[in-house]
């Protein structure tokens, strides 16, 4: 395949060096004018697309608090955030927010009572963030090496000053709202590194 030569850029962090075909170092940059900038092999024509990393979160409530865990591994050791983490190759999103909340608390949910939430991208960093909600009867979470504490929080106890990503807090917000009335939306969210906004495209109760 002939390449256009584009303009070329500065290198993203964790992107491919080498050419997976013929080992040749990746060029960087804009090969067609209505395309983002990618790495290119100027030897044999590969193409390296990098799909966005798909992160999982979820919402679980018992009773009117909401499980928050506190990190136990960087980045962020020592803040509070939700549960979640990095759908694996070939998972369903649910399954992904299932087993991810197992692991770092020990909730064990089934995939059926999750619901989706939120869905949104954060662009500068190639990621794609889905988060479901869902509750449980009683407070049967654990600690883990992912998360050295966990706690049940209504909306006034929680750790807000600790958490993780403060950019995030608007969301919290809006399901602990949600939440307290009963009446959950399903979002589109507008993510960035410094905020979130989202708008609401669906409404149903319980």
């Amino acid at each position: 395949m002939k390449q256009q030569p584009g303009k070329t850029g500065a290198w993203p962090v964790a992107m491919a060096k080498f050419c997976i075909c013929c080992g040749t170092a990746l060029a960087y940059g804009q090969l067609q004018p209505d395309e983002p900038e990618r790495p290119y092999c100027t030897a044999c024509g590969y193409v390296h697309y990098e799909p966005p990393r798909i992160l999982i979160g979820c919402f679980i409530t018992c009773g009117d608090r909401l499980l928050w865990i506190r990190r136990g591994i960087e980045p962020y050791k020592g803040l509070w955030t939700v549960p979640g983490g990095f759908m694996e190759k070939g998972e369903d999103p649910r399954d992904a927010a299932a087993r991810e909340l197992f692991e770092e608390t020990g909730v064990a949910i089934d995939v059926e009572a999750l619901q989706l939430y939120l869905a949104g991208s954060i662009r500068a960093i190639n990621e794609l963030h889905l988060i479901y909600r869902g509750s449980i009867g009683n407070e049967c979470a654990r600690p883990s090496s992912e998360a050295d504490r966990v706690g049940f929080f209504a909306e006034a106890e929680a750790p807000w000053a600790d958490f993780a990503f403060p950019e995030g807090e608007s969301a919290i917000r809006q399901f602990y709202q949600d939440h307290a009335q009963g009446e959950y939306g399903t979002y589109m969210g507008k993510l960035s590194r410094t905020q979130h906004l989202m708008d609401r495209v669906q409404t149903r109760r319980g």
